[in-house]
């Protein structure tokens, strides 16, 4: 099933689960419709949100103001 909502995908730089599929974003991009960006965190990995928390949160809170309530 594809994705059609707005979706955001914030992810760390450094997380080494994007390395298995060198054409992720490729596929990512058929797969979710609605993918609204992709937005690299450097000096993270896995956990974005706790290792680069004010980053993350700018890229959810620019992302959010761009969607129609």
């Amino acid at each position: 099933m594809n994705v059609t909502t707005p979706t955001l995908l914030v992810y760390g730089k450094q997380d080494p689960s994007f390395g298995f599929f060198p054409d992720w974003e490729a596929r990512l991009n058929v797969r979710v419709a609605g993918l609204a960006g992709i937005v690299p965190v450097p000096g993270a990995g896995h956990f974005v949100q706790q290792e680069q928390p004010e980053r993350f949160n700018a890229a959810v809170l620019a992302f959010l103001e761009t969607i129609a309530w």
